[in-house]
């Protein structure tokens, strides 16, 4: 093939590549701008909000493109402005509809703000501030949540780790719904109250797996339902139970 011949396939080579990508382009603009409209919005899962307020919190509408958002962007703001969402998903449905997917928070502590009441999830979201206490595990010896917005993450201190990771173990243990208090205040002695009746001594949050799997062989199997006292978990490997009607004085303020 003559050079000449080269040259002219060569340049009929690049005009319909040039086109080509042309056309690919005008494809995506379609895309973005003119086709994939959303047409339904459907809210899926059961929350204290209704479908109104969450679509309104994630932002997108009918005639919104479906194509042209960050998923993530919107769940966390979502998540934000609703705080009782634990999670929020968008899934699109191609041609045109858009799924909202929420979970909401299952499990509640409270924390004593000296006159108000902050509401935060076992993950150290902050829920909501209340004049009254509500219900919940109630968390002693952690700071005052005062500055911090509903709907953000806490920056967790070491006692409000501790105290949270104390109340997910009850949970996981099965045991949460009778736990009323856990007491961080001093980390080498963690405390925790029980039905209204016994004052578990936890120690320190190592090996608290282990440490519930044994409170809860205790306290369904080994003795009564109207045991009062202590049971001092802080020694590894033992379960030590103690009768002791005044063990929840200090307390007794605090058990409702």
């Amino acid at each position: 093939m003559s050079r000449r011949k080269r040259t002219k396939k060569q340049a009929r080579n690049n005009r319909l590549r040039l086109l080509a990508i042309l056309l690919v382009a005008v494809g995506v603009i379609l895309s973005l701008f003119v086709f994939f409209k959303i047409n339904t919005v459907e809210v899926r899962g059961t929350s204290r909000y209704t479908d109104e307020e969450i679509r309104a919190a994630v932002g997108l509408s009918a005639g919104d493109s479906l194509l042209r958002f960050v998923s993530s962007s919107r769940e966390r703001l979502a998540e934000q402005k609703l705080p009782y969402l634990e999670s929020v998903n968008l899934k699109r449905a191609l041609p045109d509809r858009l799924i909202i997917e929420v979970t909401q928070v299952a499990h509640t502590a409270v924390v004593d703000c000296g006159g108000s009441y902050a509401v935060v999830s076992y993950a150290g979201k902050l829920l909501e501030y209340t004049a009254h206490r509500p219900a919940g595990t109630l968390l002693l010896g952690v700071p005052a949540l005062t500055e911090e917005q509903p709907g953000s993450l806490l920056t967790k201190g070491t006692e409000l780790e501790n105290a949270l990771a104390v109340a997910a173990a009850f949970e996981e243990a099965g045991l949460g719904d009778a736990l009323l208090l856990v007491d961080a205040a001093d980390l080498l002695e963690l405390k925790a109250v029980y039905d209204g009746r016994v004052l578990v001594t936890i120690g320190t949050v190592s090996n608290l797996d282990y440490k519930l799997d044994m409170l809860k062989e205790i306290v369904l199997n080994r003795e009564a339902k109207s045991f009062c006292g202590v049971i001092d978990l802080s020694i590894a490997g033992k379960g030590t139970v103690r009768d002791d009607a005044d063990a929840l004085a200090t307390y007794s303020d605090w058990i409702l």
